[in-house]
Order: structure tokens, then sequence, then C-alpha cells
């Protein structure tokens, strides 16, 4: 999962649609594909929040080649304020390594990622953390950290003072939006796999959190 700025307030939403079928949410009927050589990759428009303020994301005659391999090949897409994306593929089509490119995880070998019309590559590390997060499709963790260390692991600041101020009210506001408060007394790897996957959106929440009536919220 890419997740936007404002997320918790209906931003857009790039999901990768190996998890679609336990997705809940209504598709709309209009539907975006695009495909490439090597076939069977389509993005589809789910959800349209029509007054969410957020970023737009769009990525141009995308390309990825690793190690000699085409993964993608001209993608090109717009993820408007307020969409949820899904991108759909069978096993190997690119999914995954668009969604990598498109969260500045990977650099493309051709094309260009826009974030509100900013090269995302000319972005800084905390510039990414500020307006968007990813929520990975597996995430294991070695070292029994509570429920806690996970969500505050989310916590990406550039305010020491500030930060210290506002992490409980960040932390109070994400736990009850994921309904998780039953959650933090536990240690993150004696959750279900399902327990563990709220947890990990929240810590993907926490990244993007901003007190009500910031610039930024």
């Amino acid at each position: 999962y890419l997740l936007p700025r404002s997320a918790l307030a209906g931003a857009g939403l790039l999901i990768n649609a190996d998890l679609l079928a336990r997705t809940l949410i209504q598709p709309r009927r209009t539907t975006h594909r695009f495909n490439y050589q090597r076939g069977g990759l389509s993005v589809l428009s789910l959800v349209d929040f029509s007054d969410a303020k957020t970023v737009t994301i769009s990525a141009a005659s995308v390309a990825v080649e690793i190690d000699g391999k085409c993964l993608l090949n001209d993608v090109s897409l717009c993820i408007e304020p307020g969409q949820i994306i899904a991108v759909v593929g069978p096993n190997g089509a690119g999914k995954s390594t668009l969604i990598a490119a498109i969260a500045g995880d990977i650099t493309p070998t051709e094309g260009i990622i826009r974030y509100d019309g900013n090269d995302l590559q000319a972005l800084s590390f905390l510039d990414r953390t500020a307006i968007r997060s990813v929520m990975a499709q597996s995430q294991s963790v070695v070292y029994d950290f509570s429920v806690l260390d996970i969500i505050a692991m989310g916590w990406v600041r550039g305010r020491a003072g500030e930060s210290a101020r506002q992490f409980g009210a960040a932390v109070s506001a994400i736990v009850e939006e994921c309904a998780i408060a039953e959650l933090l007394g536990r240690t993150f790897n004696s959750l279900s796999g399902g327990e563990q996957r709220r947890v990990h959106f929240a810590r993907a929440l926490m990244q993007l959190w901003r007190p009500q009536g910031s610039p930024n919220s």
C-alpha cells in the first residue's frame, strides 16, 4: 500500500491488488487500464472522495530495468486527490515494482514520477516522509518489539521539541482510528496475521499524522 498525505481524511491510496479480494470497498464504474509488453497489468480506480484535499501523484513513461531484465515498460498513470487505486495483474506482472517506483524506493530507468508536480527524485528523504507512507506486502519483525514500538516507528519529524509534545496525541488518534487499543499491551510477534497488518497500517498512518488545524493536516 502507498498512502499519500492526509490518508486519514480519505486521500488517494494505491493498492497492490494481490489482496484486493479482501478489500471491502465498492468499485466505481470508471476503470482506467494500462498494459505493457509483459502484459496483464491494469490500474482500476475504485473509490473517489470528491472533497478530499490531498496530493496528486503522476507517473509518465516509467520504465524499470534491473540486471538487464525489463520489469516495467512505458507505464503512465495519474492518481487524483481522493482516489483509491488498485493495481491488478498476475504474479510477476510488475505490481510491486510499480508501487516501489512511485514510492521512491527504486529509481526508474526511464520516465518521471511527480508528487503535486514535484519530481520525486528531487525530494529529500524527510520531504518524502511528509507526503507519503508505505505499507509493504510483508514486513517480518525479528525482535520482540511491542505494538507501541511498531507504531512509533512511523513517527518521523524534523523538529524534536514539537515531536515530543505531539507524539502522545498522535498515538491516541491513530490507535482510535485503527481500533487497536486492546493490542497495545502485547508484543507484535504474539499477534495474529490480521492483527499484525492492522498495526503496520497504524504505523503507516502515524507517519502522515498532523495535528488538526496545521497546514498539512
